[in-house]
């Protein structure tokens, strides 16, 4: 996958790309419309895209664009004590 000469670096990198989370994002250029589908695997995540990307075909929507993109997850704010 990457090339390193430490191990666990290579480990650590490993876990990092099995840990990725995606969303499949769609988005119509015509109404401003975006909807998010997720969160997937990487795999999972291609798999939906295509499905999405068939129906819009299908549906005569090319002008619609859909795509995968990382979901960069986040701790939430902590809350303010009253």
């Amino acid at each position: 996958m990457f090339p390193s000469r430490s191990p666990m670096l290579s480990a650590k990198l490993a876990e990092l790309y099995r840990c990725e989370t995606f969303v499949v994002l769609v988005v119509d250029p015509t109404t401003g419309e975006v909807d998010a589908h997720g969160p997937y695997d990487g795999l999972a995540a291609t798999i939906k895209a295509d499905q999405l990307r068939a129906e819009m075909d299908a549906g005569d929507l090319q002008d619609v664009v859909v795509g995968v993109t990382r979901l960069q997850l986040s701790e939430p704010p902590e809350q303010a004590a009253a």
